[in-house]
Parts: C-alpha cells; structure tokens; sequence
C-alpha cells in the first residue's frame, strides 16, 4: 500500500468517525436531557396575585409549572390571602394551584381564617375555590379559637359568608373561663 493510499485510508477512517459522532444516530450514543417544553421548576418559589377585593401570596420550596394548562404543582407551600372581609392562610407539603380556579392539597394541612386555627390529621385534605371563596377540609380536621375546640370529619369554610360548617362526627369542646376565680371550666357535647 501507497503513502497516499493510507492517507486516503486514514482521512476515510477520521470522516467516517467525524460523520457517526456527529449524525442523527450518533446523538443517540450521547446523553442529553432537555426539559418539556411547557414544564420548568423554580426553587424558592413566590407569586402575589390581586384577586377580586383582596390578594393572596403563595410561597413554595418548590413549584413545577405547568405553562399548557397555567398550574402549579406545589411542595412545602403556604398561601396567605387577606381582603377587607377575610384573613386566610394555610400551609402543606404538597398542592396543586390552578389559576383562577383554586387550590386542592393533601397530606397535614394546618392555617387560620379570621382568627381561627385548623388543622387536619396526616392524611387530610383541602379544596380552595377562588370564585366561590370556599374551602373544604377533609380527614380529622380541628378547629381551635382560645379554649373552643370542633373536632369533625369534614368542614366547609365559607369566607365570603364568614360561617363554617362542621359534617360527621362533629365534637364541641367549649372552654369558659370564670372571670371572678380566674379558673376555668370545660363543657362539651358530640353530634353526629
């Protein structure tokens, strides 16, 4: 064999090489990763956002969005809302927020509405409607202002109509304070 003809051979061999590593099927031999088009996380996550008459912030260690149908896949979240009328705030491990629409978390759930404290047990649940201003608590849920304590399966908050109601297995614990001995006295009564 010729010089030139091991050149040829080894400039062949070099573009043969070139052309694998480069072409279509040599992309497949290297490893890439490209995110979804209309998915991206952001870490340390915080949005506000004017909501009829009053705003409400959401804050996450982690949010996933969802740009194709504008939600948010939520981890270690919290939301405040506040308006004239209400004062809302709720905080869980996981939840998923749809624009305009609502809120839906699982796991512990714990927050406070006008005063009031709640909380479910670790497999609770809550479902947050933005438009009718109701938020729906699942599994175990407490309700704790001073010394009153109800205790239910289920409750509907209604911000909008400033009441809550209490659905299965519902307990009262009253907690009264007597002013004039400065002890205290507790009563209570369970319904279904």
């Amino acid at each position: 064999m010729g010089r030139y003809t091991r050149l040829l051979l080894i400039a062949g061999v070099i573009t043969a090489a070139v052309y694998i590593f480069l072409s279509p099927k040599g992309e497949l031999n290297r490893t890439r990763s490209a995110p979804e088009e209309n998915v991206f996380l952001i870490n340390d996550f915080s949005m506000s956002k004017a909501e009829g008459s009053g705003t409400y912030i959401i804050n996450a260690a982690s949010a996933q969005v969802y740009r194709d149908n504008n939600s948010l896949l939520l981890n270690d979240f919290d939301i405040d809302y506040s308006s004239e009328e209400t004062d809302f705030y709720a905080e869980g491990e996981k939840g998923v927020y749809i624009e305009n629409e609502g809120l839906e978390s699982e796991g512990r759930i714990t927050g406070h509405a006008d005063g009031v404290s709640f909380e479910t047990g670790d497999n609770g649940r809550f479902l947050y409607d933005f438009q009718e201003g109701e938020g729906l608590l699942e599994n175990d849920v407490v309700y704790r202002q001073g010394q009153n304590v109800i205790r239910s399966d289920r409750s509907l908050m209604k911000t909008k109509e400033g009441i809550t109601e209490f659905d299965g297995n519902v307990s009262v614990i009253y907690g009264v304070e007597n002013s004039i001995s400065g002890g205290s006295s507790d009563a209570s009564r369970s319904g279904g």
